[in-house]
């Protein structure tokens, strides 16, 4: 029968639905109602199912009809109908129904879009209860950790006895077979409820999972911001810098949020070996500032000088040893003293010594400056680093006297044990006793104890030509 034959005979149905016939009314009923859904009639084809389960209770095709009024209800958007069909449905169901999970499901999605969460919530738990097929009991979980992610977020105080149980249904959901758009959607979520009871590291793990199955270009820039900077943070830069670069292309509004990720995306990829990418972000965050200038051009000094550009770098570092922010001054100041010392062994092995010479005498006065103005505590290592080297230096400048003085001094009055290890090496080379000195640098890269202090005994039996 065509289409247009289709749409004739519902007026002749109708005329037989209402005679006192009941076998032609129940099949003439039956029958409009088939047609109106072949003719994308959802609504008219809704209530005609809806009519027929009703009027002819005991017919054997009510129970499927009922079931089909439920479906056409929640498809043609009559969702306030949906909950009454569906209890209508539900009540002639045997024990086992096969389709009852699937009527409870759009049952639930009908109240969760009519705002209704807690009766949402009531039928997913019904549904579950009744062992459903894994794709159902998945969509179910699934839901169910919506409708309570949600409740948490509402929640004054978001702590884990309002996150877990939303933690507990996405999780489940996951394990089941989710289309892309839910799976991520459950991960989103799951990573949220944790980083709202403070378990940032479990959130961390689930965004940076989240990175690796779908693009994070349409992030919240807020949000990706924080991620970015806590797999920094953990070291993890190559997992930080899709988040950061979803900030840099998408936060012109938010200047401050730019500016570090900016920042943050230098020292990812500075870190990761790609200086010249590191030299181009490290520029515009100089350029942007927005209160990361000074730490910016800090990144571009080493960045650059991590390409082989070494006076470039040195006139960075020197631009930033009068800021007001001690912690980038006296980095700038050891740092730069650091290369001028390599820069002075490259000089002098090219016999130019005069000016191997006044590079190392440029590096004491800046080791000097970070000793005098710089010991301060909240610098932690930084000042004990200078002072050990600046020490290092005066034996090289064959101030012996001074250097013994220096590293006395350091091996009595600082707290770090490491440290004063480190002096009480030197001060063992300086006698002459070589194996005892080696054993000592052994025993703090061995025990780890301060990374700056593991870094210098690292560089110091490097340098006398051993293994750690």
């Amino acid at each position: 029968m065509r289409r247009d034959q289709h749409a004739a005979a519902i007026p002749h149905l109708t005329v037989l639905i209402e005679t006192d016939d009941p076998e032609f009314a129940a099949r003439s009923l039956r029958q409009r109602a088939g047609l109106n859904q072949q003719l994308g009639r959802t609504e008219a084809a809704a209530d005609d199912y809806a009519a027929f389960a009703a009027r002819f209770e005991d017919h054997p095709e009510a129970h499927d009809a009922a079931r089909r009024a439920v479906d056409l209800a929640f498809r043609a958007g009559r969702l306030e109908q949906v909950p009454q069909l569906a209890a209508d449905y539900l009540r002639r169901a045997e024990p086992g129904d096969a389709h009852a999970p699937a009527v409870r499901l759009r049952t639930a999605l009908a109240l969760m879009q009519l705002n209704r969460g807690n009766e949402a919530l009531d039928e997913l738990a019904q549904l579950l209860e009744a062992d459903p097929d894994e794709r159902l009991a998945t969509i179910a979980h699934y839901y169910q950790g919506l409708l309570l992610a949600s409740r948490a977020q509402l929640a004054d105080d978001a702590d884990a006895e309002a996150t877990d149980p939303a933690i507990a249904a996405l999780e489940r959901a996951l394990q089941g077979p989710l289309s892309d758009k839910q799976r991520a959607e459950a991960i989103n979520l799951t990573a949220r409820m944790h980083r709202m009871a403070g378990r940032e590291s479990q959130a961390l793990d689930l965004y940076d999972q989240l990175r690796r199955e779908r693009s994070v270009d349409t992030f919240d820039p807020m949000a990706a911001l924080w991620i970015g900077r806590g797999l920094h943070q953990r070291g993890s830069y190559e997992a930080a810098l899709p988040w950061l670069e979803t900030v840099i292309a998408r936060a012109e509004d938010k200047p401050r949020a730019l500016a570090e990720a900016l920042y943050l995306a230098g020292e990812a990829h500075h870190a990761r070996g790609d200086h010249d990418q590191a030299v181009t972000r490290f520029r515009q965050v100089v350029a942007y500032s927005q209160g990361y200038g000074d730490r910016g051009r800090l990144g571009l000094a080493r960045a650059l000088a991590a390409t082989g550009e070494v006076d470039e770098a040195l006139n960075e570092y020197e631009g930033l040893q009068h800021v007001e922010a001690s912690a980038i001054a006296a980095a700038a100041l050891l740092e730069g003293a650091q290369h001028r010392l390599a820069l002075a062994d490259r000089l002098e092995r090219g016999g130019d010594a005069t000016n191997a010479h006044a590079e190392r005498t440029e590096a004491r006065r800046q080791l000097n400056r970070v000793v005098i103005l710089y010991d301060l505590p909240e610098l932690g290592s930084l000042p004990s680093v200078a002072k050990l080297r600046l020490a290092r230096l005066l034996h090289d400048l064959d101030r012996t006297d001074d250097a013994r003085r220096r590293l006395t001094e350091l091996a009595d009055a600082v707290d770090s044990k490491p440290f004063r290890d480190l002096a009480r090496a030197e001060l063992t080379l300086l006698e002459g006793n070589r194996a005892d000195a080696i054993s000592l640098l052994r025993q703090v890269h061995t025990a780890a104890e301060d990374e700056a202090a593991t870094a210098e005994a690292n560089q110091r039996l490097q340098a006398l030509g051993e293994s750690p």
